[in-house]
């Protein structure tokens, strides 16, 4: 079902693509973080977990495939699609999951340094997700109120890119990504709020000449 939401959401971009050199697709490969969010905190016994805490979580890897349309010369729109996935621990726990985050986003060029543009973006989605949770002193697995689940997200970026030839651009970007969905990373306490980063390496094409 996501895939045809996502193939029916980049239909008419497509068809654009007949009458205009403006549209492009873009690949990238990262790397996950759960960001520790303790402000929110509900549980002080077991507080939020993030992938830097220690060595039994990491950050884990995402794939990236986008499609997005060169509005004006400093604004391009377009549709994301992300499969990755998550691990955070604290001291008394730890969860690995998996997610999917499609979304719409919005780029504005900042300043050009010599042959580099650095861009800041925006983008608003919607994440499906799944999780397990252990215990940290013998990796047991816990019961849970938050298995699995659907989340509205909003994302913020910093990134820089850089043509290699004339259809082809290799993009850097860290996003860093606000979920109003405290469960997924497992357990939702009701503070309505998890945070997760994306750090990717990226190609993008123009899709005509």
């Amino acid at each position: 079902m996501k895939n045809i939401l996502l193939i029916l959401a980049l239909l008419p971009m497509v068809s654009m693509a007949q009458i205009t050199d403006k549209l492009f697709a873009e690949v990238s490969f990262g790397l996950v973080e759960d960001i520790e969010h303790t402000d929110k905190d509900i549980n002080l016994f077991s507080p939020d977990m993030s992938s830097s805490h220690s060595s039994d979580a990491e950050l884990e890897n995402g794939f990236d495939i986008s499609i997005g349309y060169q509005y004006s010369e400093k604004i391009a729109v377009g549709f994301s699609y992300l499969d990755a996935e998550i691990s955070g621990s604290n001291d008394v726990e730890y969860f690995q999951g998996e997610f999917t985050d499609m979304s719409a986003f919005i780029q504005y060029d900042l300043y050009q340094v010599k042959n580099i543009m650095f861009f800041a973006d925006a983008s608003l989605g919607q994440v499906e997700y799944e999780a397990s949770r252990f215990l940290v002193s013998d990796d047991s697995e816990l019961p849970i109120n938050s298995p699995d689940g659907t989340a509205n997200k909003m994302a913020l970026g910093l990134g820089a890119k850089m043509a290699i030839k004339d259809n082809m651009t290799i993009v850097v970007k860290y996003t860093l990504n606000e979920l109003d969905d405290d469960g997924f990373d497992g357990w939702d306490y009701g503070s309505d709020t998890d945070r997760y980063a994306f750090m990717s390496v990226g190609l993008r094409m123009k899709l005509s000449k």
